[in-house]
């Protein structure tokens, strides 16, 4: 009758420590299974949010709730450095628009300003030539002038026409006729020496 009290309360304390092993033991497989994952994805989301587009949980999706999750996860980071490089290699593209849209507001400047000076060239060569009676030297010289302003006013055209972001329309030239009147002209300019 004297051991009935010890019995029992040898089995209660053995059903405790038993009770404490399988707490302990469901606790490891907890942190295991299931707060390092947890953690991961936390140190992920984290990374993410903070601006590293390449951050990613780095665990095995594995089955269940938590492995969805995981998948789920990794894909939208993995989609989100797509879009960031997407976007990345858009802005490029907008900064070379803004570029090649200043280089043609430049060249429009320019061809205005060219095109004035050549307005003020052209009327005096016209002038000269009229003034020149027929079969002088310098009636030669003053044709040259006009002939080569004409060229000028062509690529203002062009320079405008760039400017504006117009389609140019290629023109066929005869060749031999452009080195001609080019080799007259620095035949004249350039001299025999």
């Amino acid at each position: 009758y004297t051991l009935f009290p010890y019995t029992t309360l040898f089995r209660s304390l053995a059903f405790a420590a038993l009770s404490a092993l399988v707490l302990l033991a469901a606790a490891l497989v907890a942190e295991r299974g299931v707060l390092r994952k947890v953690a991961a994805l936390t140190g992920a989301a984290r990374r993410l949010a903070a601006g590293d587009a390449t951050a990613r949980t780095g665990l095995a999706s594995g089955a269940g709730e938590l492995g969805d999750l995981v998948r789920a996860f990794d894909g939208m980071a993995a989609a989100l450095e797509h879009h960031e490089a997407e976007r990345a290699r858009l802005e490029e593209q907008l900064r070379h628009a803004h570029k090649l849209e200043a280089v043609g507001r430049l060249a429009g400047g320019v061809a205005h300003d060219f095109n004035n000076l050549l307005t003020a060239i052209v009327t005096c060569a016209r002038l000269i030539e009229q003034d020149l009676p027929e079969g002088h030297p310098s009636r030669e010289d003053a044709a040259e002038i006009l002939r080569a302003s004409g060229r000028a006013t062509a690529l203002i055209r062009q320079l405008l026409a760039f400017s504006r972001r117009q389609r140019l329309e290629p023109v066929a030239i005869d060749l031999a006729a452009t080195v001609q009147e080019l080799t007259r002209m620095l035949g004249r300019v350039l001299g025999e020496g």
